[in-house]
């Protein structure tokens, strides 16, 4: 199985798993720089990055779904990271009373507006959610020449 074959399969579960949850969720860093720039995962990228809206409650459901599926799980304050086929990162969204953000090691910021309302993107045969203008986040992670492919 190739790093795209297996970067879909864990990608389509962890997706069902959000729904059967009942979370918004969308993709972000290079999950999303794929989905915007390739329309499919990057070739050379590890992992699989999404920001969920979850409760406290909701991230346990989402725990405990990922476990029956088979993932090793390192349930982290506000971000689970799931091992199967490929690492999945998911990052609670937080709210600090001014704008919204993920990860509290290294804060990745959203304004407001780019978050009511997610786009649908393609990712491979499947389809992801964005913010509104994920390009801001893209420019934001990456630079204005995010566009250009970079294999570290």
């Amino acid at each position: 199985m190739t790093n795209r074959e297996k970067m879909a399969t864990d990608f389509k579960d962890v997706k069902l798993i959000f729904q059967k949850v009942g979370v918004r969720f969308f993709s972000i860093k290079g999950t999303c720089l794929g989905a915007i720039r390739n329309a499919d995962f990057i070739e050379w990228n590890t992992n699989i990055d999404q920001a969920v809206f979850a409760t406290p409650e909701e991230k346990s459901a989402i725990r405990k779904l990922l476990i029956e599926e088979g993932f090793v799980v390192d349930d982290l304050l506000d971000h689970i990271t799931a091992l199967r086929n490929t690492k999945v990162n998911i990052y609670r969204v937080l709210f600090d009373g001014h704008r919204f953000y993920v990860d509290n090691v290294s804060p990745i910021y959203f304004k407001k507006e780019n978050l009511d309302t997610l786009v649908s993107a393609t990712l491979g045969e499947q389809s992801c959610f964005t913010q509104e203008s994920p390009i801001e986040h893209l420019v934001d992670l990456y630079g204005n020449d995010w566009a250009t492919p970079k294999q570290k």
